[in-house]
């Protein structure tokens, strides 16, 4: 509100009845049936009225409303400043902007006009707390606000909650001690001790910030100890879930229809893929760390983990021997890490390395299928200015013995395997004691070899 506005007088539009009292009668004037007053642009309605005009105070009681262009405020109560240009409105207080379709609950609301903002203080019978709400008329962009206290600012539009905040939107549930919200819920910063859950999925950091475009989430950002626990059920008919930690200093989130397609966590990213009891497509548990790490989604499952950068981990899983269980580790690194999880495959890229037991292998290209225990190894074609050439060949290790090849293919349940040598020359040997059959021209089969 400009000076001037609050130097205009404050206008009775209509009263059914007018009871002056005091003995100056300008003084208190009570003001029954259908108040109106007009203050500049701002309307105020009410049941009856307090009219103390040597300080032009208003108290409007009963069915009192203000309405200030698109903003409409409602309540049991209103004291009204002319003086000071705010206004206090108490008892099931209700603010609609229409126009940028927000509303705030609450039992309490102070309106400061020449600020052009609200604090909102107290809650309605069915919260004890405020309500901001975001397009409250829009299902599915509904974003619900609870806070101690709310203060919003309409004319920068920016709010801010303070104090056991709670934020809803469809299947989302977001808490925190501090929030700040703008231009329509387009930016959502959450701190202190910040929480998401979505489904059985719980999201943490020092900082969590949603972002909306065209009233559809599209993105969340956490930074600071970010980490972020994804559970999936195999089979809804029992309740087992399949668990997927990732863990980094920053985690960058992408939605479609507010649903999660992709999680980005970067810097000292590390991942935990934990199967169901019952899951069919992965028995072990999987540790994988690099520079960065993205989970792909297919529904609410997760479908390939992606890993790049300094990438390694391990593959752990419990088999029997001799009537005991005994864990087997596989180890596994290089540039890039490919992890698909419902084909139960891991392919390394550039410069890999993967360990079973007291055997090593090497190659540009390892392919690992987990369920079949296949492995597959291989050279990558890299273009130089006299040609294509292979680089990367696998090289079987195990002890001080080596085996070349071109494309190694090993069994690791059966311990057979195939091994083809390219322009290498053969004419029959052992390795490490294990028969190396020529079967065709390049082509070597191993026998019971060590993986």
């Amino acid at each position: 509100m400009s000076a001037d506005t609050k130097e205009e007088p404050l206008d009775l539009v209509h009263a059914d009845r007018l009871l002056s009292s005091g003995e100056d009668i300008n003084n208190v004037t009570n003001l029954i049936g259908n108040v109106h007053l007009k203050h500049g642009s701002t309307q105020l309605w009410s049941s009856r009225a307090v009219w103390y005009k040597k300080t032009d105070v208003v108290v409007f009681i009963d069915s009192v409303r203000l309405v200030d262009g698109s903003r409409i405020l409602t309540g049991q109560m209103l004291t009204y400043y002319r003086n000071l240009g705010s206004a206090t409105v108490t008892g099931d207080v209700v603010m609609m902007d229409q126009r940028e379709e927000l509303k705030i609950s609450a039992s309490r609301v102070d309106y400061d006009k020449d600020k052009d903002i609200f604090i909102a203080t107290g809650g309605l019978k069915e919260s004890e707390q405020p309500v901001f709400t975001i397009y409250p008329d829009d299902e599915y962009s509904r974003t619900r606000i609870t806070s101690d206290t709310i203060i919003y600012s309409a004319g920068e539009k920016i709010g801010f909650a303070n104090g056991s905040v709670v934020i809803t939107r469809n299947d989302m549930v977001a808490t925190c001690t501090q929030a700040e919200f703008r231009e329509s819920g387009e930016e959502i910063i959450l701190v202190g001790e910040p929480q998401v859950i979505q489904g059985k999925n719980l999201l943490e950091g020092d900082e969590i910030k949603l972002r909306t475009k065209d009233r559809t989430l599209t993105r969340m950002v956490i930074d600071g100890k970010a980490k972020a626990t994804y559970l999936s059920q195999p089979d809804t008919a029992l309740d087992q879930f399949t668990k997927a930690i990732l863990e980094g200093k920053q985690l960058e989130v992408f939605f479609s229809d507010d649903k999660p397609f992709k999680s980005v966590m970067r810097r000292n990213a590390t991942s935990h893929y934990i199967p169901a009891v019952n899951d069919t497509f992965v028995r072990g548990v999987n540790v994988a760390s690099g520079d960065s790490i993205t989970l792909f989604f297919d529904g609410s499952q997760v479908d390939r983990v992606l890993i790049l950068g300094g990438a390694r981990g391990h593959y752990v899983e419990n088999k029997l021997h001799d009537g005991e269980v005994v864990p087997e580790t596989t180890y596994y690194n290089g540039q890039q890490i490919d992890y698909k999880v419902n084909e139960s495959l891991i392919e390394l890229l550039w410069h890999s390395r993967l360990k079973y037991q007291k055997m090593s292998l090497d190659a540009d290209r390892i392919l690992y299928n987990i369920n079949d225990e296949i492995l597959i190894a291989e050279g990558l074609a890299e273009k130089t200015d006299s040609g294509e050439v292979v680089v990367g060949s696998p090289v079987l290790r195990e002890g001080g013995d080596e085996l070349y090849g071109k494309r190694m293919t090993y069994n690791i349940r059966t311990r057979k395997g195939k091994v083809e040598l390219g322009e290498t020359e053969f004419e029959g040997g052992f390795y490490k004691g294990k028969l190396l059959r020529q079967v065709e021209k390049d082509v070597l089969y191993v026998n019971s070899g060590y993986y």
